[in-house]
């Protein structure tokens, strides 16, 4: 969608700013609404040079980190040890593999193979997400 026309299907229209913007920092509960969202890719996009609050599911660190993921994946290929240390944390917040696949440009077969390639036995979070 062009501009800023995709707001008036977000599923958050109409919803109080304090829930996307906490003064607490505590954005559990913006996230769980994102993820229902029929325009979550419009509000990620348009998030992703934002500074603060939740956009499409995402605080600002985790929107960080997928900035850093998409620029290195230009010159790196995912199974670079950083690319798949950002996939995993991606994942373990709850961005599920077919979404980060659209917005990462990763087939999502890669995702997945990513996120089970580990050093150390950790984050059952993480499978959880993968599985589902």
């Amino acid at each position: 969608m062009r501009g800023l026309s995709w707001q008036d299907n977000a599923r958050c229209a109409g919803a109080g700013l304090n829930l996307f913007f906490p003064d607490g920092g505590d954005t559990r509960r913006a996230k769980a609404f994102c993820a229902g969202c029929p325009v979550w890719g419009d509000c990620l996009a348009y998030g992703l040079e934002e500074d603060h609050g939740v956009w499409g599911g995402l605080n600002r660190a985790e929107r960080a980190r997928l900035r850093r993921l998409r620029q290195r994946l230009t010159v790196l290929p995912a199974a670079d040890p950083a690319n798949t240390a950002d996939i995993r944390r991606l994942l373990s917040v709850g961005l599920a593999p077919e979404r980060l696949s659209e917005v990462a440009g990763i087939e999502v077969e890669i995702i997945k193979a990513r996120a089970k390639h580990t050093g150390r036995r950790r984050g059952s979070r993480l499978r959880q997400a993968v599985v589902a």
